[in-house]
Order: structure tokens, then C-alpha cells, then sequence
């Protein structure tokens, strides 16, 4: 990927480095019925209501690493976890729940 940038004398120039992330492999078919869209190994979690879609659509959960930003955060920010939801701009008709694992504890829940 190949990004432009302006360069004005006399000015300090930053581009970022960001990497880039495969989508998740898993694609979840989500019905105007609802349903949980998960990533591969299911620790991402996005549930949908019914009728919170205008009809059939397949989703991508994919966690994005604290690297994989493709924009700077504002300053003093610094992220726990990313989630990018594909496909972009997918507009939902009701409010859907987000579930991310608490990154202190392991896998088991048990802490660190």
C-alpha cells in the first residue's frame, strides 16, 4: 500500500506506520432474523437484533493489533483492543453489543 503526504518547507513531516491486517478468515451470514457474528477463534464477538439489518449480509470481526491503526489516536490515548468490522459503513437499524475479552485476564478468565 502506497500512501501520499505533502511535504511543506520549514514544517515538521510524520507519516504513519501502520501495518496491514488480514481480515479474519470466518464469514458469518447474519439474516434480517439476527444472530452472533464471531472471528475464527471466537473470542470477538458482535450480537445483532433482529431487524437491526435490511437484509442479508456477511460479516468480518477481525482484532486489529495496537500497530494496526491506520490513524493516530489523540494524544495521551493509547488503545487495549481494536476491532475492525467489515464489511465498512454497514449502517444497523437498532443498537447491536460488541464483545471483546478483558485483555488482563487469559484466555480461561483466570488473570494474568
Amino acid at each position: 500500500m502506497e500512501r501520499q503526504k505533502n511535504i511543506f518547507g520549514g514544517r515538521d513531516n510524520q507519516l504513519i506506520d501502520y501495518r496491514l491486517t488480514p481480515l479474519d478468515s470466518k464469514i458469518n451470514e447474519i439474516g434480517t432474523d439476527g444472530g452472533a457474528a464471531t472471528n475464527s477463534e471466537g473470542r470477538l464477538s458482535l450480537e445483532i437484533p433482529a431487524n437491526a439489518l435490511p437484509g442479508p449480509l456477511q460479516l468480518r470481526i477481525t482484532e486489529i493489533s495496537n500497530q494496526g491503526l491506520a490513524n493516530l489516536l489523540p494524544m495521551g490515548w493509547s488503545p487495549v483492543v481494536t476491532v475492525d468490522v467489515a464489511p465498512e459503513g454497514v449502517e444497523f437499524d437498532l443498537p447491536v453489543t460488541l464483545k471483546i475479552p478483558t485483555p488482563l485476564l487469559d484466555k480461561e478468565g483466570s488473570g494474568v
